[in-house]
């Protein structure tokens, strides 16, 4: 049963927008872990600016990679001491939100561990432990009313205070939760259907019929702030289905608030939803076209076309400002378009594919095999660096750790590296709030104080 962490994985207390460009082996050890989820984030592959203008798109003069820092030497500072991981770690995840790191792991007999630590003190919150299969997945989402931990025949709510077992909700192989702030929402793919369960109870709280006509896909609408540690969601849920019917529903109440259609979508399910607009894909002879649709007035609009043989990789948005990742034979292109006057602002052409994208307060963020690139609001490089885990620690700063672990904190502004200092080999992913870093490491999940 797949999960879809729109708001979550968000926010990852990021969101899906607010997406970390892992290192290739991390995001597939992410994506079989994560392989059936709705919102499944790119694993970064090759990014690497042609030399010259080609075809007539604009060429960036001047890019040239930041300035190598020499990595500090120092430790940062702990919070408390480690917390052990009991057993034998196979797969993890680890998420921080409102104040707590949570960390899943899964242990080769199958069961699955959940641990709170607190992000103030170090300390350990609470742990739980869960049935599972070897072969099984699990995803975790946090929200402020309850962590949930999804695997594929259930779906289970804890207390994020205490760690108890709030509900447990058995689930279908066609059901897909959409973890929101408000509810936690679960639809069926093959129909459609919707309800709303509280979080606190697991009560169903409302229903809609499908709209029965094949395929389905739900996601979130995002906000302005994707940053924000609700996940940066409003109170929107969009359903497209597969014949292109659109209806707009209010999570809090289930109300409809809007039904419009558009083209039929071209099934690869590369959507989204952000501050009022829907992106859909199309198929267009023999390449496709992307459509950014108005959820306030229904107004409907191809803002790009794909030329033959081309495929679209990915999209990120930032308020009215589309980002589509393009790939054909001869490389991958990013294209910036102003939505509302459906024009184009810049391009930027590579000779490789990638296929990992993410914008956040005007800056975008690409990554592929090696290499992760920032580029301004107007197309120009800002900062490159080779592979590593680079993520969004606030929308004026990224925050790099490599697999040696080494610290560092960029300004996104002009590419400055700031040394933070050293942490130990890690064994899963790690997550950060603005001053904190949290890793799964040897001697357990450690959580150390980031300078401000």
């Amino acid at each position: 049963m797949p999960t879809d962490l729109d708001d979550l994985f968000a926010a990852l207390g990021r969101q899906a927008d607010a997406i970390a460009i892992a290192p290739a082996e991390q995001a597939r050890r992410r994506g079989r872990r994560r392989g059936r989820n709705q919102a499944v984030v790119a694993a970064a592959v090759a990014v690497c600016l042609v030399a010259g203008a080609v075809g007539g798109l604009l060429h960036r003069s001047g890019h040239s990679t930041a300035p190598a820092v020499t990595p500090s030497s120092r430790t940062l500072s702990e919070i408390g001491r480690p917390v052990g991981l009991d057993g034998t770690l196979t797969t993890s995840t680890t998420v921080a939100s409102n104040g707590r790191v949570f960390t899943l792991w899964q242990e080769p007999n199958g069961e699955f561990r959940v641990l709170a630590a607190d992000l103030e003190t170090g300390a350990e919150a609470w742990a739980v432990q869960h049935r599972g299969e070897p072969d099984e997945l699990a995803t975790l989402s946090p929200v402020a009313q309850a962590v949930v931990l999804s695997t594929d025949r259930t779906a289970t709510a804890y207390d994020p205070a205490d760690g108890h077992r709030l509900w447990e909700l058995p689930l279908a192989t066609s059901d897909v939760l959409t973890v929101h702030r408000r509810a936690l929402v679960r639809w069926s793919r093959d129909t459609g259907e919707l309800a709303a369960l509280d979080w606190r109870s697991g009560e169903q709280r409302w229903s809609l019929p499908g709209l029965g006509d094949g395929p389905v896909w739900s996601l979130a609408v995002h906000s302005v702030d994707q940053m924000r540690a609700d996940g940066g969601t409003d109170d929107r849920l969009v359903q497209v289905t597969g014949k292109g019917q659109v209806r707009v529903v209010n999570v809090d109440t289930g109300t409809v608030s809007r039904s419009l259609t558009v083209p039929a979508p071209d099934g690869s399910g590369m959507m989204r939803a952000d501050n009022g607009w829907l992106i859909t894909s199309e198929t267009s002879g023999t390449g496709y076209r992307v459509r950014a649709t108005d959820l306030r007035t229904g107004d409907s609009t191809v803002v790009f076309t794909g030329p033959p043989g081309n495929a679209l990789t990915a999209v990120a948005m930032y308020l009215e400002r589309l980002f589509v990742l393009d790939t054909g034979p001869t490389g991958t292109r990013v294209v910036a378009i102003d939505l509302r006057q459906s024009r184009r602002l810049w391009e930027v052409l590579d000779d490789h594919p990638m296929d990992g994208i993410s914008a956040i307060g005007g800056h975008l963020l690409i990554g592929g095999q090696g290499i992760t690139e920032l580029y301004d609001q107007n197309g120009l490089l800002v900062y490159r660096t080779p592979d590593s885990y680079l993520h969004w620690l606030t929308t004026e700063t990224l925050l790099r750790l490599t697999m040696s672990g080494t610290v560092e904190r960029i300004r996104v502004a002009d590419g400055r590296v700031e040394p933070l200092g050293q942490i130990p080999l890690q064994l899963g992913p790690c997550d950060s709030t603005p001053d904190r870093l949290a890793c799964p490491v040897a001697d357990g999940l450690r959580i150390w104080r980031l300078p401000g």
